[in-house]
C-alpha cells in the first residue's frame, strides 16, 4: 500500500496529505488557482480518475479537472462510480462531490445519503447541501452528536464537527452549535435543529448569491 494512504474499515481509505481537504477542494478561489496553475492542454478527466492512487498529485489532478473540465470529469465519475477498483471508486465519488449538478450526478450522490459508511454519507450530504438541495440537511442534523470519524481529513474530523460546519455555513442557523466543544454538546443542539427543519424544511429556498438557505 502506498504511503499516502492509510487503510480503514469500510470501502474508502483515508488520504493523508491534506490537513483540511474540505476547505482546499470546496473553495472556489482555491480551485480557480489550481486551474490557473495547470497548463496541460485537453481534458485529462477520465485519466485523473482511473489512474488515481491517493497521492497528493492525484487529488490535485481531480481538483484541477473539476474546474477546467467539470462536465468531462462528472461524466467520467458517473461511468466509474461502481468500478471494482476501490481507488477508482473513491476518485469517482470524490469527483462527484466537486462537480455534481442537477440531473444524474446529483441523483447519484443522493443515493449515498443512506449509506452506512459515514465517509460516503456525510460528504455526499455536504456536497448536496452546498449546491442548494435541502434533502442533505436531515442527514447532517442526525450526525450531530456522532463521534464517528470522517476520514477525509488529516487530522481526522468527527462527524459532528463536519455536520456543524456545513449546517451553520449553509443555513445561517446556529442554536448554540458553534459553541459546542464535543459530540455531547453538539447532540444537545440536535432537538432544536430537528424542530427548525420540521417547521421550515418545506419552505426553505436556496439563495445562489448568498449560497445559503432561507425561509
Amino acid at each position: 500500500m502506498r504511503r499516502a494512504w492509510r487503510g480503514r474499515r469500510g470501502g474508502h481509505r483515508r488520504p493523508l496529505p491534506f490537513r483540511r481537504l474540505l476547505s482546499a477542494v470546496s473553495s472556489f478561489v482555491g480551485l480557480a488557482l489550481l486551474a490557473a496553475a495547470c497548463t496541460t492542454g485537453g481534458s485529462s478527466a477520465e485519466k485523473a480518475i482511473i489512474s488515481f492512487q491517493g497521492q497528493a498529485q492525484d487529488f490535485y489532478n481531480v481538483a484541477v479537472d473539476s474546474v477546467r473540465h467539470a462536465a468531462d470529469l462528472r461524466a467520467a465519475a458517473l461511468k466509474h462510480l461502481h468500478d471494482t477498483d476501490p481507488n477508482v471508486r473513491f476518485a469517482s465519488f470524490y469527483a462527484l462531490t466537486l462537480t455534481a449538478a442537477p440531473g444524474s450526478s446529483m441523483a447519484a450522490l443522493q443515493t449515498f445519503l443512506s449509506s452506512s459508511d459515514v465517509n460516503e454519507r456525510l460528504p455526499a450530504a455536504g456536497a448536496i447541501v452546498s449546491r442548494g438541495a435541502k434533502d442533505g440537511l436531515p442527514v447532517l442534523i442526525d450526525a450531530l452528536g456522532s463521534s464517528d470519524v470522517v476520514a477525509w481529513f488529516d487530522p481526522p474530523m468527527e462527524a459532528w464537527q463536519y455536520a456543524s460546519f456545513v449546517l451553520t455555513t449553509f443555513t445561517g442557523q446556529d442554536f448554540g452549535l458553534t459553541k459546542a466543544k464535543d459530540a455531547a454538546a453538539a447532540a444537545r443542539t440536535r432537538p432544536a435543529w430537528q424542530k427548525w427543519y420540521r417547521e421550515h424544511g418545506a419552505s426553505l429556498t436556496w439563495d445562489p448569491a448568498e449560497r445559503r438557505f432561507s425561509g
